[in-house]
């Protein structure tokens, strides 16, 4: 072996190993700064929502790189988010995620139906 295939395969091994595993095992930090350490799925319900309502949330959703958008339905008025966050209590949870949606729409009514916390992240379903 030569010196250049061993740089090669040095080169490979850098890029197909280790910088994965680096991505794998650290912290998830946002544009922003803000290092997200734990997620929660939150179901909110928002009685009377219209279509202008609707698709300023979902923009939201989509602009807002804390939160992913996971399921909507419309004629029930539930739209369902995965929030990424460092905060340790659900009620900061709670507090935050129905801030943004009345920031994204202007909603005045809006109801937590449920909310879990998860400590640390994870990519199962």
């Amino acid at each position: 072996m030569t010196i250049s295939n061993y740089q090669y395969i040095q080169t490979r091994l850098c890029t197909y190993v280790f910088i994965p595993l680096l991505f794998t095992f650290a912290n998830i930090t946002l544009a922003t700064g803000q290092e997200v350490g734990n997620q929660s799925m939150v179901i909110i319900k928002i009685p009377e929502m219209n279509d202008a309502q609707y698709t300023d949330i979902l923009s939201g959703i989509a602009k807002d790189n804390q939160f992913t958008f996971e399921y909507a339905c419309k004629q029930s008025n539930i739209i369902i988010v995965k929030y990424y966050h460092k905060h340790e209590e659900k009620a900061d949870v709670g507090v935050a995620t129905t801030s943004s949606f009345r920031k994204w729409a202007q909603i005045s009514n809006l109801e937590l139906i449920y909310m879990d916390l998860k400590h640390g992240l994870s990519s199962k379903c």
